[in-house]
């Protein structure tokens, strides 16, 4: 019984850590996946944030070439235009400037950071060249505003202007779209995300719950076979015990009426008393038993009555007279007479006791007394 029940607490150990294992594997994964995707999210932000700062740069640029084209022709075409002009298309013109480098940013790999192939075939293709339209454009403005050089008048047109316009406003649509596919591209990857999350939640739940919920279940089935098969095991006990102790009482009854009943000389009177104390004490084995089962099924109490304690110790200490002296030892007993008292306690305990105690000293005692 003890070993199904160390073996009953080893597999329900083992369950625990396979469960507790599979619980803190799930929770890893979810968490990486939760991880991964707060930094995707914050990667599409951050993409975002950006390519919203580009194409603010590459819509100023249509603004200021508009500013820079008005204040050249003001310039151009007043003679006495106001010194505002000159300090106002300065600013412009270095603005203008400083906006297309940012735009043609290189990396270390002398490649281009914010133009895909369509803005590099729109600013240095043959057929556009924003590049080449806008270096004009500029090189014309500082001839003028410099006083540097001859002026070509016809780049601060309303036709050429407007072609400088259309160029600048395919520029910005093309750096939307780039934005655009940047974060439909991000949206998908979320959306797979999304779709490798309910598939580890599947997963999760194919290989890790079902299975973890099957294993309880059996072992809850398990251990309620082994509360039944203990307590058909209990039932079956204390059936033999009570049978036990109905067939076994009425032959030890008979026994002890015998041996009382028996003559002998004064010699074997010894051998009588200790053969009927042995009797009593298969008797008082079979109460014992009973008082187990009892025990067991909480419902003990002990048996008080009213008898001579004196006695009590005395019918236990003859008994074994014979067995001291069979084996060569001296049993020597010692009783106040203060005991001899009618005291009410339960005597088969007490004697069932001194029997342990007299027994286990003859046992391991090899010469000598017993006192």
């Amino acid at each position: 019984k003890k070993k199904k029940k160390k073996k009953t607490g080893l597999y329900m150990f083992n369950i625990i850590k396979s469960v507790r294992t599979r619980y803190r594997w799930a929770l890893i994964a979810i968490a990486l996946l939760i991880s991964g995707s707060a930094l995707l999210m914050q990667h599409s932000f951050s993409v975002q944030k950006f390519d919203a700062k580009i194409i603010n740069i590459a819509g100023s640029q249509r603004m200021l070439s508009q500013k820079i084209a008005w204040h050249s022709n003001a310039m151009l075409n007043i003679s006495n235009y106001s010194p505002a002009h000159t300090e106002s298309l300065e600013k412009s013109l270095n603005t203008f400037k400083k906006s297309h480098q940012i735009l043609l940013t290189k990396n270390s790999d002398d490649e281009y950071i914010y133009l895909n192939p369509a803005l590099v075939d729109l600013y240095f293709g043959e057929t556009i060249g924003l590049d080449k339209a806008v270096f004009d454009y500029i090189e014309q403005t500082e001839r003028l505003l410099y006083q540097q050089g001859e002026i070509n008048h016809s780049v601060f047109s309303i036709k050429h202007v407007e072609t400088l316009l259309s160029k600048l406003d395919k520029a910005v649509s093309l750096f939307e779209s780039q934005a655009v596919k940047k974060v439909n591209w991000v949206a998908n990857l979320e959306i797979l995300c999304w779709l490798l999350a309910m598939t580890l939640l599947l997963i999760e739940l194919r290989f890790v719950f079902i299975p973890m919920e099957k294993e309880v279940s059996d072992t809850l089935l398990e251990l309620q076979k082994q509360k039944d098969f203990v307590y058909q095991t209990s039932q079956n006990k204390e059936h033999f015990i009570a049978r036990a102790s109905h067939e076994f009482r009425t032959p030890l009854q008979g026994l002890i009426t015998s041996i009382e009943e028996l003559e002998v000389s004064d010699k074997q009177q010894s051998v009588k008393t200790q053969a009927n104390y042995c009797a009593l004490r298969l008797i008082a084995i079979l109460d014992e038993l009973q008082d187990l089962q009892a025990l067991s099924a909480g419902k003990w109490v002990p048996h008080l009555n009213d008898e001579n304690l004196l006695e009590s110790c005395n019918k236990v200490i003859i008994a074994y007279k014979h067995a001291c002296k069979k084996k060569g030892l001296k049993l020597v007993s010692s009783l106040d007479e203060s005991l001899n008292c009618v005291c009410k306690l339960d005597h088969q305990r007490l004697q069932h006791t001194l029997t342990e105690l007299i027994s286990n000293a003859i046992k391991f005692t090899q010469q000598g007394e017993i006192t």
